[in-house]
């Protein structure tokens, strides 16, 4: 009965690791076309939409997740519930900082009247600098670590077996 119980819990855990890995990669997913949403969204509103119809309109298949997600952002809002809530609700829906901080600027640059069209394309350049600015730490960090195993695996016993040789001599 022990390993019973026991694979039981193994198969629950192997479970959520997996949903929680679905989850991580669709949120990666959406954060990676993002930018490119948002730009759409800031042409459409410098033409001269209104921020909803312009919500609607730069949804395109290529954005895969993202698109079906601000369908029903666009849906919610044709309804008749409020922008900002849907909006609010699909930031928290993810829980990806980068997006709320987005949509927080979104819906206080609503507030107060302010160029949002300009504000979009600035967040989406600033998000397309973010992510580059992570990959090259990334790629810092790998070359840092490729160096420390080069150390210690291919160095470090050639050493030992050095000065092994040098107390030897004297």
């Amino acid at each position: 009965t022990l390993g019973l119980l026991g694979m039981y819990i193994l198969i629950w855990l192997g479970f959520f690791i997996y949903v929680d890995y679905r989850i991580f990669q669709r949120k990666k997913e959406i954060e990676k076309v993002f930018p490119d949403y948002l730009q759409l969204v800031a042409a459409n509103i410098n033409a001269g939409m209104p921020v909803d119809k312009s919500l609607w309109f730069a949804i395109r298949p290529r954005f895969g997740i993202l698109a079906k997600e601000m369908e029903e952002v666009a849906k919610a809002t044709m309804v008749g519930k409020k922008l900002e809530t849907s909006l609010i609700a699909f930031s928290k829906k993810y829980d990806s900082l980068t997006i709320e901080r987005a949509l927080n600027l979104l819906l206080e640059g609503m507030e107060s009247g302010s160029e949002i069209g300009d504000l979009l394309s600035r967040v989406a350049t600033n998000m397309r600098e973010t992510e580059i600015i992570k990959k090259e730490m990334a790629a810092n960090v790998t070359t840092y670590v490729i160096f420390i195993l080069f150390a210690t695996i291919g160095v470090a016993p050639f050493l030992f077996g050095l000065t092994t040789e040098l107390i030897v001599i004297m």
